[in-house]
Order: structure tokens, then sequence, then C-alpha cells
């Protein structure tokens, strides 16, 4: 094999293979297929014929089908990344073969565009939306396949005066309609163009620009039964709405090859207009005719792209190239706030406070931080070590919206408020549509509350997915042979947690959690969100009236932050919180000495000049929070 062939297959490997591991370890495809509430419909796949008769019954039906398919390895990150960097090489491919047989050159840097534009649009975690829903890269990208494929099938299979085109082009408009819908408009263009442009076919490349609303009206008549306006509808071209540069790169991938071949078209026109004017300069025995003919600047750069050493320099440069891409795309917010919903679904807590630290300011990610400070037993102790936000606990200062019910949901069903987790998890079901963790959610929450009818609902469809299925029938399977799920442990536990007046709407009173308790005393997460509600009100008469339930739970000492609580609410009343048994921490009691004589002593209680001395030394504490009403300040 000539070492050139070689080094191109090596640095063309190189790029696919940097591409998979910055979508596996970077970008985690599984936060798209998460997507923390961030975007809607991302496609749900089951198992089955009912299933795929539904992607039968409208144009564009199967490639959807098949795109909804593969999205589904997103779930597991080194398998969602390995689809998709095979599709986006599949399109390399089918755009370097297809450039080839419209032109009959070799550009090959073409090829490497899509999959840089589509890089780029993985890495913002936020797509275009179309009809009020997303489009996802895999979604662009399979419609691209599908009408490049078709293409460079036309442009192999017909000839400059071939008898059979109008027939071969009619046979594969057809399947291209059916099976990839409104995308096939530019499959139509893209034929049209190569026929105008390089086969010099006026009348045919008109016939093929206008051949599309016939085919749609016949096909959606004759294989959908779809009326005129139905058909029409189901042909319009896709129209996005989004941010401007997103717009930008949707659009430039879709118009990335009828574009380059009216550039290669006009390039060589460029070229032979050139040639013919060193030919007659070489006729006329003019000086610049002693210049080899064709092998101007234009010229001799236009040999170099098809050459052998453009062949090597193009892959490399594509690495290059994709460096500012990857760097300036990625939207390290969004990954965060995706992240942080993923890692507390799946209970890796540590996880969550790593990564929401950097974005503890906002009040999603706070709600979260402090879920995963009392899932670490850590509430009590360092919540002032995060900045806390207003409302950020329960997001009680949320408007009642979709996102906040998102976030919530699990807050509400690991307290044991049944009837609050299952209609704010519907509400997600009805927006973000049937998602496995949705499902596996309301599924619990009807096992818990001994709904088992609605829970085998849930489970029959989590049944029929790709990666829930062993769970759902695992479920099912139980229920069948105790419909009370009375040896299920987590079961009996959370139903021991449901209050007797369970509430439907959620409203941050001292009831939310004061009703959980009455049902079971052994509530902590109940109690320390009480008492967190509590120190962030500002409310220590409330929080000395529940300290006598640390004895329901098994507090070796008394946490920190209860500790400065009780110390501060004695100084300000007269009337003491008594603690038979227990007794406070020389080092808060040395804290709170300290920090008096630095506020009152020191500055006179004046709050401005006192701010940053206390921030530096007490920023996580609780004394802080209490005159300030800021924290995390001081996050060790």
């Amino acid at each position: 094999m000539p070492l050139g062939i070689t080094w191109t297959m090596a640095l063309c490997s190189l790029f696919f293979i940097l591409y998979y591991l910055y979508l596996w370890k970077i970008i985690d495809l599984r936060l798209i297929y998460h997507e923390g509430g961030m975007n809607w419909d991302f496609p749900v796949f089951y198992v089955g014929l009912e299933f795929f008769r539904r992607f039968t019954s409208y144009p564009g039906g199967l490639v959807e089908y098949v795109s909804t398919f593969c999205a589904q390895f997103f779930y597991i990150g080194w398998a969602g990344a390995l689809v998709a960097t095979v599709q986006v090489w599949l399109l390399w491919l089918c755009t370097g073969v297809t450039v080839r047989a419209a032109s009959g050159r070799r550009i090959r840097w073409v090829g490497f565009v899509g999959p840089i534009l589509l890089l780029s649009l993985y890495a913002q975690y936020k797509y275009p939306s179309m009809y009020e829903h997303y489009v996802y890269p895999f979604d662009i990208a399979m419609d691209l396949l599908i009408v490049l494929g078709f293409a460079y099938l036309y442009m192999m299979t017909t000839s400059r005066a071939g008898p059979l085109n109008l027939a071969i082009f009619a046979v594969l408009s057809i399947i291209v309609y059916v099976a990839a819908g409104e995308v096939y408009l530019l499959f139509s263009a893209i034929c049209g163009f190569y026929e105008l442009l390089f086969r010099r076919r006026l009348t045919i490349a008109l016939i093929f620009l206008v051949t599309p609303v016939t085919v749609a009206y016949l096909v959606s008549r004759g294989f959908f039964d779809f009326n005129a306006v139905d058909a029409f509808n189901g042909f319009m071209p896709r129209f996005f709405g989004g941010d401007t540069l997103t717009l930008t790169v949707v659009y430039a991938l879709y118009l990335l090859l009828p574009l380059t071949l009216v550039g290669l078209w006009f390039a060589e026109l460029v070229h032979k207009r050139a040639r013919a004017s060193s030919i007659r300069s070489a006729e006329a025995g003019l000086p610049k005719a002693t210049k080899k003919i064709g092998q101007g600047r234009f010229g001799r750069l236009r040999m170099w792209l098809g050459g052998e050493s453009a062949s090597i320099v193009t892959p490399l440069l594509a690495i290059i190239a994709s460096l500012p891409v990857v760097y300036l795309c990625l939207d390290s917010r969004i990954k965060a706030m995706i992240a942080v919903d993923y890692y507390a679904s799946r209970g890796m807590w540590n996880k969550v406070l790593e990564t929401a630290e950097p974005y503890q300011h906002n009040k999603y990610t706070g709600h979260l931080i402090n879920r995963a400070l009392y899932h670490t037993g850590r509430l009590s102790n360092d919540m002032f070590k995060y900045n806390q936000v207003p409302g950020a606990l329960m997001l009680s200062n949320e408007s009642e919206s979709t996102t906040r019910w998102w976030w919530a949901s699990d807050t509400y069903f690991c307290l044991g408020h049944m009837n609050i987790a299952e209609s704010t998890l519907s509400y997600c079901m009805e927006t973000f549509g049937e998602r496995p963790v949705v499902l596996k959610r309301l599924a619990l929450v009807n096992m818990v509350k001994g709904n088992t009818g609605a829970a085998k609902v849930y489970l029959g469809a989590l049944s029929r997915t790709l990666f829930h299925a062993d769970w759902a029938k695992d479920y099912l399977e139980k229920i069948e042979r105790d419909p009370n799920l009375s040896t299920d442990e987590e079961i009996q536990r959370l139903r021991g947690l449901v209050p007797e007046t369970d509430r439907e709407f959620a409203s941050l009173d001292d009831s939310l959690f004061l009703d959980l308790l009455d049902k079971n005393r052994g509530n902590q997460m109940a109690f320390e969100y009480l008492a967190a509600n509590y120190l962030l009100t500002g409310q220590l008469d409330k929080f000395a009236g529940i300290i006598d339930r640390l004895e329901d739970f098994d507090y070796k000492v008394i946490p920190r932050l209860y500790e400065e609580a009780i110390l501060l609410h004695n100084h300000i009343n007269k009337k003491k919180i008594e603690l038979p048994g227990r007794e406070i921490s020389r080092e808060s009691l040395r804290r709170f000495k300290s920090f008096n004589y630095t506020y009152i002593t020191l500055y006179g209680g004046n709050r401005k000049l006192a701010f940053n001395r206390l921030a530096k030394n007490y920023g996580n504490s609780y004394l802080f929070y209490h005159i300030y009403a800021t924290s995390g300040i001081m996050n060790k």
C-alpha cells in the first residue's frame, strides 16, 4: 500500500477515534438521553409491532423509527458514542463518494464539515425546535445519510442520455419520501443541481425541481390516505426555531451538499475559462503562454486539492479545525445542570456535590445540593457551606412549572408525599413524553400507594423498552405472586412514610413536614428538611420546638448547625433550650464566643464593617447566615 494512502487512512482513523472519545468522555451522551427536563421529546423506543406500526402511517416514519432505536443506545455512554461516531463516519463517506460521483473530483475536506458541525450541536446540549419539538443531531444526521445515499445511488445508476433516468428518479423519489418524509425535497434539489450543472440537462433538472409536489401528493394519497391539506403539510420543508448560531449550523448541514455542487461547478467554470485564455495566449504567442496550460495559481490549487498531499493534510486540518469547535461550543453550564440531575436520579450523591458546586447559585442545582447533603449525612452540618438560594430547599418560590416539578418530584417521593409526587410526575410525562425515568418513578409511586393496576400499566410500558425491561418484568412477577408486595422491603419502608393526610399540591409550610413526622417520627429526611426550613427562614422559636426530636434519630452528637442555632436562640431569648443528656461541643462554644467578640466587640454590631472578617472565618456557619442571609462564602 502506498505510503500516502497509509498516512491518509491513519489520520482519518485518528479523527474519528478522537470524535468517539469526545462524545463518550466529554459530551457524555447519557446526559442527552436523560436531559434533566431541559429538552422535550427525546424519542422513546418500545419493542413490538404495535409501536412499529405507528411509524408506518406517515412519510418519514421509517427513518424516524430507525433513528429512535439507535438513539436509545445513548443510555449507555460508550455504546451511544460508538453509534453516533459510526453514523458521522457514514455521513463522511457518503459525502465524499457523492461529491466525487457528481464532479469527478475527490474533494476530501467537504466530508469533514458535516461531522464537525454535528459535533458543535452535540456540545451545546440544546437543540433547534420544530413544531414545538426538539430536533436532535442524531435525527439530522440520519436525514442527511438517507438523502446522500440515495443521491449517490441515482448518480451511479443513471447516465447522461439514459432513457430510464426519469423512471429511476421516480422510484428513488417514492422510496425517499416514504422513508424520510420532507427531506425528500433536499434529495430532489441535489439531483436537480447535478443534472443542471454537471450533465447540462436543463429540462430534466426543471422536471426534478417541480416533481416533489406531485410525488408527495400522489404518495401521501396512495400510501397513507392523506387528504390534500395533510399531504401538502407533510411535504413542507422543516422550519426550525432556536438561537441564531444553532440555526445557522442546522441549515448549513442541510445545504452543505447543494452549495458544494454549485461551488464545484463554479470552480470548474473558472478553470475552463482560464484554460481557454491560456490556449488563446499560446496561439497568439504572448509571453504568459510560456506557462504550462492550466497551471496558473488557480489551476495548481485545484490540482493540489485533488492530489495525494491534500489527502494527508485534510484530516489533519479537520482535527485542528475541531479544536476551537469543541472548546467554544461546549456549554459547560447546561452540561452541569443535566449532569447534576442525572447523578441525583441514580443516587450518586457525591458526584452531585462535585458537579453542582461551581453552579450552586442556581436554584435548581441548589435544590439537589441539599438533597445530596441529606443523603450523605451532611445536611445538618454542612448546609451553609453552600450558597442557599431563597426557595431552593423545596423550590417553593417557583411558579407552577414543569421545570419545577421535574427537579422537585423525587424530593417529594423520598419524603413520602406520594400524591404530590404522582401529580408532578404525571405533569412531567405530559410535557416531556414517556421518559423511562418518569415511568419508573410513577410505577413505584403507585406500588407504594397500593394502586397495582396503575403500576402494572407503567411497568408494562417499561417492559417493552430496551434497558428497563428486566426491572419492570421483575416487579410484574412480584405483583402476580404478592399483589400487596408485602415482602418488598423498600416498598414497605416507603409506605411507612406516607402521611394520613397526604396532599395533592405542594406549598411550603410547617405541615408539609409535620404531617410526615406525625405519621412516622423516624422520618429523618422530613425532620432535617423541617429544621433546615426553620433555619433558612430564621424561625428559631419553632426550631427550638422540634429540637427534642433529636432523640428519635441516631445522632451521636448534636449536628454543628443545630448547635449554632441553639446557642443563638439561647443568646437572644430568655427561655433557654434544654438538652437533657446532651451538651454543646466545646468547638461550637468557642466559635460562638469568637463570632460574638468579632461582631459585637470589634465592630460594634456594624453588619457592613464586620462582613469581610466574619465571612473569612464564619462564612459557612449558621451564625453568619442568620445575620447576612447569605452562605457558601467560606466553602471549606
